[in-house]
């Protein structure tokens, strides 16, 4: 999700809730915090046969060098979609020792993934 589909989500919610609240820069305060807590919470915490799973993938690639990938101070994954039988599909984020993010999409498929789990 990027900031600007995080601020239009916001915003919506912002236009829902202003009459409760009574002002709108509160409600935009409230509905950023409700978006931003929704967006973390959708993270998945990947066990390490699936994490080297996405590793390989962006590797191969060619796009990610080894010390981009293994050299992380902070990483996450995130599910962004599921074709049941065939795929599953990820957003990484690599927050880089030099203080890049990159964002990639990795697609594995299903079988791969729940033989990892």
């Amino acid at each position: 999700m990027t900031k600007s589909e995080i601020f239009v989500k916001a915003h919506k919610i912002a236009k829902e809730i202003i009459e409760s609240v009574g002002d709108y820069m509160i409600a935009m305060s409230f509905a950023l915090k409700q978006v931003y807590k929704e967006y973390a919470d959708s993270f998945i915490d990947p066990n390490y046969n699936q994490i080297r799973l996405i590793q390989s993938k962006l590797i191969r690639s060619g796009k990610y060098s080894i010390s981009d990938i293994f050299m992380n101070a902070e990483d996450g994954v995130r599910e962004i979609a599921h074709k049941a039988g065939a795929y599953y599909g990820f957003n990484v984020y690599a927050k880089l020792l030099h203080g890049r993010e990159k964002i990639a999409k990795v697609f594995i498929s299903e079988k791969l993934w729940d033989e990892a789990c």
